[in-house]
């Protein structure tokens, strides 16, 4: 009876490991082609599949990749200067984020979508600008919650002033900023396959349009 019960247990582990390992490799390819989208549609073509995964995938991957990926849809509106749908999608986003938050409150690149959605709210709404900077501006630099080994933190700081001083002739601070965040991107490591890489592009986007 013993040997039958150790026998089933190592079952029960087996079948447990070889789901998260399935699992954590479907993530994996829906992070590519996260990383690879070019359009709206492949965005949100990313952002269902990662939202298919959050009720079947332990941990906060899938939560925070849904919510990269409708981040990304609206940077990519606001790049466009479509303003219109910018809110409704940093709201999508502050929704797949608030089941994490406090399990997830030490994890600094979950604090940095936080951010990521206030700076969106403050480029969507004239008459918030000032309040979502604020909100932003305590993630990204307050000692709480900043991570100084996070270079998106480099990063979205300077999209935060990007966006807010544009066309206020701060153009060459700005590059300086883009290209020393471009640097820490490039040398940084992250520490499993599944956990977030991203940034680079965005700041080689930001180099290329500033003189």
């Amino acid at each position: 009876m013993k040997k039958l019960l150790i026998s089933l247990c190592l079952v029960i582990l087996n079948i447990s490991v070889f789901a998260q390992s399935a699992s954590e490799k479907v993530m994996a390819e829906n992070i590519m082609k996260l990383n690879s989208a070019k359009t709206a549609e492949d965005l949100q073509t990313a952002k269902g599949k990662f939202a298919a995964q959050i009720d079947v995938s332990p941990g906060w991957h899938s939560n925070y990749y849904a919510a990269l990926s409708a981040l990304k849809e609206g940077e990519m509106l606001l790049r466009a200067n479509k303003l219109s749908g910018i809110e409704t999608l940093a709201n999508e986003a502050a929704a797949f984020l608030d089941p994490i938050m406090k399990t997830e409150s030490k994890n600094s690149e979950v604090r940095l979508l936080m951010a990521y959605v206030h700076l969106l709210k403050m480029n969507a709404n004239s008459s918030a600008i000032e309040s979502e900077r604020k909100k932003a501006r305590e993630i990204l630099y307050l000692s709480q919650n900043n991570d100084p080994n996070n270079p998106r933190f480099d990063l979205l700081r300077t999209e935060l002033e990007y966006w807010y001083l544009k066309g206020k002739g701060n153009d060459k601070d700005l590059k300086n900023l883009f290209q020393n965040a471009a640097k820490k991107l490039r040398a940084f490591s992250p520490k499993a396959k599944t956990d977030p890489n991203w940034g680079l592009k965005d700041a080689e986007y930001y180099i290329s349009v500033l003189k």
